[in-house]
């Protein structure tokens, strides 16, 4: 069973020591972690998926539709393919009021 890895710069949290993930949360199989290293902080989520490796790759491989599936999200586009198993793309998450919406740009590698 795949094992879905996401990471993003999120805002400050807690302190704890230097590259260590803190669990903030396990919900409905989701398990939620953050740490620090240097100025930025992580955020890490664990699940496990019933899917076939190929779907999802596939899944994964085509920002433009994130729309469709990720949480939030109303913009979604590839900046910059480096290689067929790597690019940058960004994101953009609509957040309720009183916050503004965040705009994320991840980097990310199959391997």
């Amino acid at each position: 069973m795949p094992v879905l890895l996401v990471r993003a710069i999120v805002l400050p949290l807690n302190a704890q020591k230097p590259d260590e993930w803190l669990l903030k949360s396990h919900k409905d199989g989701v398990k939620v972690y953050y740490r620090q290293t240097g100025d930025v902080y992580e955020l890490k989520l664990v699940t496990s998926v019933r899917a076939s490796l190929p779907g999802m790759v596939l899944l994964f491989d085509d920002p433009s539709r994130y729309t469709e599936w990720v949480y939030r999200s109303t913009e979604s586009k590839c900046i910059k393919r480096v290689s067929e198993t790597e690019m940058y793309y960004y994101v953009r998450f609509d957040f309720p009021w009183p916050l503004s919406d965040r705009d994320l740009i991840m980097h990310t590698q199959l391997k």
